[in-house]
């Protein structure tokens, strides 16, 4: 098991602040630290100009009156609670996209900012959930993750069924180091993809996301949290997150409320049997992969990275 403190930012990507503000410095410094990103502070924008377009985000103080000429336009104007509507009128005068008023919008602006450094739409999410138990849907979501990874894309496998086996059971990656479920049930606010990414474990060449293999009764992971896992995996994963569970208290997890659209943003797979699992894989890209097995066996081993 991996501790949370892994998989927190690391302080990549820079945040410009323009501000002469001391008060309004330190605010915007502990939400960027959150945020986990670098932050550049600058007392005008003269000064600004030279950082202003590298910057992944750029903030403005409510006590800056003029901007660098020919230069995108601020993320984000953040002033502090009390002043008013003159916060707003100030905004709309620089062309901001948007107005912080802190400290209540911190949670607010920390997420933006995170956001900020994987702008993109993500990658797909693909549920997979069993008519019933024993259907073959653990068997189903280990041949497609493999069958995309194999393809070259960035796979996350996502246990959706805290009552079940265990996915690392069935990927005989029990030992594997990484973390777990449990390991983010405390987790709050925007979570950083690629630390994400860095600290859950790998076998045959995916990552994977699992309840512990044990018979105690599993630590609940809160909706909000299980939702920030599923967003960080669709902005650092290309297929996103593969879940696979059943209907038995699974939808808050790796099924993490999945439901089927027309969009291209989520996709969902029923399994009925065996064969249907069977039929699957194959689809998916041929026979059956080494070590890909039902829950309950953990049968096979898979290469490691």
């Amino acid at each position: 098991m991996g501790s949370v403190a892994a998989w927190l930012p690391d302080g990549s990507g820079e945040v410009l602040l323009v501000t002469a503000s001391g008060v309004l410095r330190a605010e915007v410094e502990r939400i960027v630290a959150a945020a986990g990103a670098q932050l550049r502070v600058v007392p005008d924008a003269v000064e600004g100009g030279r950082y202003w377009d590298a910057a992944s985000a750029v903030l403005v103080g409510s006590d800056v009156r003029e901007l660098p000429p020919r230069r995108r336009t601020p993320a984000v104007m953040v002033g502090l609670d009390g002043e008013g509507d003159s916060l707003w009128h100030l905004a709309a005068a620089l062309g901001a996209e948007r107005v912080a008023v802190l400290p209540d919008a911190a949670a607010w602006l920390a997420d933006h900012l995170s956001r900020s450094r994987s702008p993109g739409p993500g990658g797909l999410v693909l549920g997979i959930t069993g008519g019933c138990g024993g259907a073959g849907a653990t068997t189903a979501a280990i041949w497609i993750a493999q069958a995309a990874a194999g393809l070259g894309a960035r796979v996350l496998l996502v246990d959706g069924d805290p009552w079940g086996g265990g996915l690392e059971l069935a990927l005989a990656a029990e030992d594997n180091p990484g973390l777990r479920w449990p390991d983010l049930a405390e987790a709050r606010g925007s979570i950083d993809p690629l630390q994400l990414s860095d600290a859950l474990p790998v076998a045959g060449g995916f990552s994977f996301l699992s309840w512990p293999a044990t018979r105690e009764q599993p630590l609940p992971v809160a909706a909000a949290a299980a939702a920030g896992v599923l967003d960080a995996a669709r902005r650092g994963y290309e297929p996103g997150g593969c879940g696979r569970g059943t209907g038995r208290g699974a939808a808050p997890y790796g099924g993490l409320g999945l439901r089927p659209d027309n969009s291209g943003g989520t996709r969902t797979a029923e399994g009925s049997s065996g064969r249907g699992a069977a039929a699957a894989g194959a689809s998916a890209g041929g026979g059956r992969p080494a070590g890909a097995g039902e829950a309950r066996c953990g049968a096979g081993q898979f290469p490691d990275r």
